[in-house]
């Protein structure tokens, strides 16, 4: 089952893993242009600030636990390499079971989580109403959510990303279809975008059930119960999920900043800020599927202890996401005017995009190196080295270069610590992965 070495061969299997991750991408803004649609023909704006409110709460806390996902792919990938089946089982059995206890968690701090989002967001009082009833019926939804996440880094791990993308994209069209059944058909408002969302979570996990217990059937050897019985098994999970977990807050902390302090300057740079943040959307979508191929790959190379390999495969990887990133680049300089114009009509916003695309343009030069890096720590579950750069390139670089240029060059100043925030990131893990991987003999 391990890849052959032929280039050809894996020039097709880094395809083959990418293009699916990239669908199962595309299919969540979509499914947000849908739940804000379905919102803004409602006769009163408060309906879409109140599932904009939740959603983003929602998004936040699912962004929170995304280690369930690496966590359980990089340490699949070594033990697919390995050929190692029976802990290829037990993974998904202890990922689930953390799954499990952070649901139960967030479940027991609703009240806690509901004020603090009302204090952070300080809604209407018209809105408050209804963001508390959205608010009620999706947090059920929540575990379910982090379950099939847990599926997908497990499939992710074994180079099967076909069954992720069937995950996602059945679970959007669900949601699309039945936000719309239960709005215009039901009536139900606010509340029918959350009842239909947490419908469609709690099918994607029985489907994403149904296929494990199929992969299960055709994995060779049992689950090792002494193993899932044993502490030590379930702390060296914990400790490659608290890693990454410590990195995505700071990746978030430096998101959130970058908002805030756009706000600072006026409605008009927060809205154009906003606006430009659909490109790098755009370069995630598109640059993240490699990365999910480096995941898989690299990560079964690196557990197979094949260094001649795993270099091939790093090579292959890194060309093609070099020139997804040449052609995003073109792309965005030929037309990236006209999607500005697309997503706005207001003149003064245009200006305002106009001028700032400038760093836009290079973007996703400057930032392949973060995405590809990340995938191959991820896959490696090196997520130490990820957690300490992500750590240094915020509080050492995006803070103070801000800090530095804001009374002099002002939006420009937090677009310019933005680019040195990933090019710290980026020669950061590369240095990582010298030292760690090209150095030493295996």
């Amino acid at each position: 089952m391990q890849p052959q070495n032929s280039s050809v061969h894996l020039h097709r299997q880094v395809w083959q893993l990418t293009w699916p991750m990239i669908i199962s991408n595309l299919t969540v803004p979509l499914l947000g242009l849908v739940d804000t649609a379905v919102m803004g023909h409602l006769d009163d704006s408060r309906y879409l600030a109140a599932v904009a409110i939740g959603a983003t709460l929602f998004s936040t806390l699912y962004w929170s636990v995304t280690f369930l996902k690496a966590g359980t792919t990089g340490v699949t990938a070594q033990c697919y390499g390995q050929a190692d089946w029976s802990r290829v089982k037990n993974i998904l059995l202890q990922a689930l079971f953390y799954a499990g206890l952070i649901s139960i968690l967030f479940l027991i701090l609703q009240s806690p989580l509901l004020s603090a989002t009302l204090f952070a967001f300080a809604p209407p009082e018209e809105v408050t109403e209804d963001l508390i009833g959205y608010y009620h019926i999706r947090i059920w939804g929540l575990p379910a959510s982090l379950m099939t996440l847990v599926i997908t880094g497990w499939y992710v791990g074994q180079q099967n990303t076909r069954i992720p993308m069937v995950l996602a994209v059945l679970t959007n069209c669900l949601n699309a279809g039945l936000n719309l059944l239960f709005v215009f058909g039901f009536e139900l408002g606010v509340q029918g975008v959350a009842l239909g969302t947490v419908v469609s979570e709690m099918v994607g996990l029985l489907l994403g059930l149904f296929c494990v217990k199929r992969t299960l059937g055709q994995l060779s050897g049992g689950f090792d119960w002494h193993a899932l019985r044993s502490a030590r098994t379930y702390y060296e999970l914990s400790q490659t999920n608290f890693d990454y977990f410590i990195r995505t807050l700071f990746l978030m902390f430096t998101f959130i900043f970058f908002t805030r302090q756009g706000a600072a300057m006026g409605k008009d740079f927060v809205a154009v800020n906003e606006l430009l943040k659909n490109f790098l959307l755009i370069i995630a979508l598109a640059l993240d599927g490699f990365a999910h191929a480096a995941e898989a790959l690299a990560g079964a190379a690196w557990g197979s202890r094949k260094r001649a390999h795993f270099f091939a495969v790093l090579r292959v990887i890194t060309f093609w996401s070099i020139v997804t990133a040449v052609i995003l680049s073109l792309l965005f300089g030929l037309g990236g005017p006209l999607l500005v114009r697309t997503l706005t009509d207001l003149p003064q916003i245009i200006a305002l995009a106009d001028e700032f695309i400038i760093w836009i343009i290079p973007l996703p030069l400057v930032s392949v190196g973060c995405f590809l890096l990340d995938g191959i720590l991820i896959g490696t579950t090196q997520t130490k080295l990820m957690r300490n750069n992500m750590i240094f390139s915020t509080l050492f670089v995006f803070l103070p270069l801000y800090h530095l240029l804001e009374n002099s060059y002002a939006n420009h100043g937090l677009w310019l610590a933005m680019w040195g925030f990933f090019i710290a990131r980026g020669i950061g893990l590369t240095i990582g992965f010298y030292r760690r991987f090209v150095k030493p003999t295996w």
